[in-house]
């Protein structure tokens, strides 16, 4: 299949407010995708890296940042696959 960077609402910023759940939205023909975030800093320690089956629906992932201090957060992300 073919590879498309798919945006999300809203887009991302750090300094985004604690709890900010990130949404993509896709068509139903889109089966599974590859969430790869990012580092600003390239001594955080990202995880959540990976490619996933979506079901038709709401589907929840997340990605949680580690930084170099060793504060943990958490962003949630909902990919929406059409009907």
């Amino acid at each position: 299949g073919s590879k498309q960077e798919l945006a999300m609402t809203p887009a991302f910023a750090v300094k985004d407010v604690e709890g900010t759940v990130y949404t993509i939205k896709v068509d139903n023909s889109v089966k599974k995708v590859n969430i790869k975030a990012t580092a600003v800093n390239n001594l955080a320690i990202i995880s959540g890296n990976k490619v996933v089956e979506l079901s038709v629906g709401t589907n929840e992932f997340s990605v949680v940042v580690t930084s170099e201090a060793g504060t943990i957060r958490e962003y949630p992300i909902k990919i929406i696959r059409g009907e």
